[in-house]
């Protein structure tokens, strides 16, 4: 097992590696693959979707192994100059918020509502009790009204 080590690191010298924009291709690959997995009956849109994810495969691939370390920056640095452009890390942030208030509804689902609140996006757990009322958030203070229908 070591020899096998030894040998690819001798065999990655030189070479670009992996990076961020990488690991984002091979994610975008095996979405295409699982998006391919829905429609096996339908044998137009599975060849060009296999096909789109072999290509994106190869490109990852192709930057990893290269020995043009430049270009392969340059296509590093767009690719996060790309991720602040579409604002990541807020948008992940935003994600976990959305993720960690579905599953709290999924727990307490009998019991309380949710809701946002506005000015820092805190999730707030409310009973049930139906009607309009005006509740202020425990940890900015602000003050709004809400709705609860059911």
């Amino acid at each position: 097992m070591r020899r096998f080590i030894q040998k690819l690191n001798d065999f990655m010298v030189g070479r670009y590696g992996f990076d961020r924009f990488s690991f984002a291709l091979i994610i975008i690959y095996i979405l295409l693959n699982g998006i391919d997995s829905l429609f096996r009956y339908k044998p137009a849109v599975y060849f060009s979707l296999l096909a789109a994810a072999l290509l994106v495969l190869g490109f990852a691939l192709f930057r990893i192994l290269s020995k043009n370390i430049a270009a392969r920056s340059r296509e590093a640095d767009w690719f996060e100059s790309f991720l602040l452009r579409i604002k990541y890390n807020e948008n992940k942030a935003s994600f976990k918020r959305w993720c960690k208030r579905q599953m709290l509804r999924i727990k307490f689902f009998k019991t309380h509502r949710f809701r946002v609140c506005p000015c820092c996006k805190e999730n707030l757990r409310l009973s049930k009790k139906r009607g309009k009322r005006e509740i202020s958030c425990p940890k900015c203070g602000n003050k709004f009204k809400i709705h609860i229908f059911f």
